[in-house]
């Protein structure tokens, strides 16, 4: 359906000038398309029929070299490189170059660590603080959803009550309209009896 296509419906004056009949095959229609899907709902074959099918994974390079992998046993990452966190001292008789990348490493062990000391006191100094900011933007923002939320409620309610109106008065014209073609076909009938009578 097109997006600007006019419906020619009055769904708030026009709910009781369905036939009968039509109302009646409707629902029934409405009704064995619901159970329909309420069985379906239950089987899991017939859901899983309705997924698409799996894309055809024998041309991926990536999906071969992990199936032969998972085959192979091997792990499925390397594990973590934990030397460069070693401070092992150089064995007796190391050389000058050795015993200074030791010095090094050593170094860097002590930043890294002085580091997480401080984070750790920031963390506990500062931590309750920045929890208690955070939810309170969380508050802040339920808040404006929640005002967005009854706004646009308030704006489609509105809508609703315009178009009940529109409706309304439309059916209110239309009537008269159809009341006023009656009664042109009506006295257009009497003036063709009288001209075949004059006639005659």
């Amino acid at each position: 359906m097109r997006v600007h296509e006019s419906i020619d419906a009055l769904a708030y004056a026009s709910a009781d000038a369905v036939p009968a009949s039509l109302r009646h095959e409707a629902e029934t229609r409405i009704a064995a398309e619901m159970g329909t899907m309420a069985r379906e709902g239950v089987s899991l074959a017939t859901f899983e029929r309705r997924l698409p099918s799996l894309p055809a994974m024998s041309s991926s390079t990536l999906f071969a070299q992990e199936l032969q992998r998972v085959e192979s046993g091997k792990e499925s990452s390397p594990a973590i490189d934990t030397d460069r966190a070693r401070m092992d001292e150089p064995a007796e008789g190391s050389s000058l170059e050795e015993w200074e990348r030791a010095l090094a490493n050593a170094e860097v062990q002590y930043e890294h660590t002085q580091t997480r000391i401080l984070n750790l006191e920031l963390l506990e100094k500062y931590g309750v603080s920045a929890w208690k900011v955070h939810l309170q933007h969380l508050e802040r923002m339920e808040a404006n959803l929640r005002r967005h939320l009854s706004e646009q409620k308030e704006a489609v309610e509105a809508i609703n009550q315009a178009r009940r109106r529109e409706h309304a008065s439309a059916d209110a014209e239309l009537s008269k309209l159809s009341a006023q073609y009656q009664s042109l076909v009506q006295r257009t009938a009497d003036i063709r009896a009288a001209c075949e009578s004059m006639v005659s």
